[in-house]
């Protein structure tokens, strides 16, 4: 079984501090500190750290995107990297040490070529089997339309491997009317998707079955930030899964943690629920590294056994799920 991450839009991630965020005046940081980034390659980076394997694709070019098959080499990572002509896009997030509030910065990323995308397609179909699974995940740059994730999604599809797609915008409706095994978008992306304020489970769930019978998907997982997640399939009640309360540091790189420790634990036998538990005790353990820490396995096997599961009431009224 093999693990596939696509990162159409990746970065180098920038960390650093400042006592205050002030206007107006220079403000200087602390040390930086760099690490890849960018959805698909923290998720290949989230499951090296959790014990599995997992291959990032991804273009880069110039010098951060040296940098960042550099540094993705240097954790063990491994890479099918596609050179591009743009120069690889930084992100910059600043915490200020007064408050602990952190401020991020998310640069729009170089324009893609559909010949680079296309060897892009390449690199994520080389070795694929029925057993793989596929994750396209992050944000996507100019040249890159939504239909055309959602194509990758199909062509992948097409090979027979299991495929998760973590996107947001028109990509997210585009890759649930070609239909994957699962979607993740955050409670806030499937409110944009919706056009509605989500404030209770049951609105979640409601949203959640929305975007699921879109087309031939699985199961929709949306992730509650701090409040863990909740999992909608189609012949299932709903499930809402708890993490404990922890110290949170940073959010960077919760969502993409919470990914690999769901595809880790799929790929290692574990039906989805308790896969989807083990990707909310990942995605929670990241916030208790500053910075661009991901998750710790210690984090995760401490977390682990209170990760909560509660089903939802299934409703029978119109607009309900059944």
């Amino acid at each position: 079984m093999t693990i596939v991450t696509v990162t159409l839009n990746p970065a180098l991630d920038v960390c650093t501090s400042v006592p205050h965020i002030e206007p107006e005046r220079k403000l200087h940081c602390t040390d930086a500190e760099m690490s890849p980034g960018g959805g698909g390659v923290n998720v290949a980076r989230a499951v090296h750290r959790l014990g599995g394997v997992a291959t990032a694709v991804f273009p880069w070019g110039g010098t951060t995107g040296a940098l960042l098959c550099e540094l993705l080499r240097g954790e063990g990572v491994p890479v099918r990297p596609v050179a591009a002509t743009g120069t690889t896009r930084e992100d910059f997030a600043v915490t200020e040490l007064t408050t602990g509030r952190q401020y991020r910065f998310v640069l729009p990323g170089p324009a893609l070529s559909a010949p680079e995308r296309e060897r892009c397609v390449e690199a994520m179909l080389a070795g694929l089997t029925p057993a793989s699974t596929v994750v396209l995940s992050g944000s996507l740059p100019g040249g890159v339309e939504p239909i055309q994730l959602a194509a990758m999604a199909w062509v992948a599809k097409q090979r027979g491997a299991r495929v998760i797609v973590d996107t947001t915008g028109p990509a997210l409706g585009d890759a649930a009317r070609t239909g994957v095994y699962l979607l993740k978008p955050s409670v806030n992306e499937l409110r944009i998707h919706v056009g509605h304020e989500l404030t209770t489970d049951d609105e979640v769930a409601d949203a959640g079955r929305e975007l699921l019978g879109a087309g031939p998907n699985h199961a929709v997982l949306v992730s509650l930030a701090a409040e863990g997640a909740l999992l909608v399939t189609a012949d299932e009640a709903p499930v809402r899964i708890s993490p404990p309360a922890v110290r949170a540091l940073s959010a960077i790189g919760a969502g993409d943690s919470l990914v690999g420790g769901l595809v880790l634990a799929l790929e290692r036998g574990h039906n989805l629920v308790e896969a989807a538990r083990v990707g909310v005790a990942a995605g929670t353990a990241a916030t208790m590294s500053s910075g661009h820490g991901l998750c710790r396995p210690a984090d995760v096997d401490r977390i682990l056994p209170d990760v909560s599961t509660r089903s939802l009431p299934i409703l029978t009224g119109i607009g309900d799920w059944r």
